[in-house]
């Protein structure tokens, strides 16, 4: 069950760092998307709140009898590219090489959301 998990993981990092969501460049209405489909599928009641082209996604999980709450949040832009020609493979491709993963937000936000939807 954990190789799978981990595969699931990997294969929605890549979907995420292929959605471009560059701060002051673009939107991250495709990332919320993204995310609020996949909370969803696995069972929870998204909700997108926010402006239209920089939305995000809340998400509520009420355990009865529980006296605390714990709030979970990641950003869905990322910081902008850059030069392209600069990275060792274009960002927003996702490229794996060995056991590493290359691209834009990789490291950052865009494996942030896979904690709060694979934990």
């Amino acid at each position: 069950m954990q190789e799978e998990n981990v595969k699931k993981i990997v294969k929605f990092t890549q979907e995420l760092v292929r959605i471009l969501s560059q701060n002051g460049i673009d939107s991250e209405k495709d990332m919320a998307n993204l995310i609020f489909k996949r909370f969803k599928k696995i069972g929870f009641v998204p909700k997108v709140i926010g402006e239209k082209e920089h939305p995000s996604v809340i998400c509520f999980l009420k355990k009865p009898g529980a006296k605390k709450t714990i709030w979970l949040e990641s950003h869905l832009d990322t910081v902008p590219a850059g030069n392209f020609k600069r990275w060792k493979f274009p960002p927003f491709e996702s490229k794996i090489e060995g056991n590493k993963m290359y691209g834009r937000g990789v490291a950052d936000s865009k494996i942030d959301s896979n904690f709060f939807i694979f934990s």
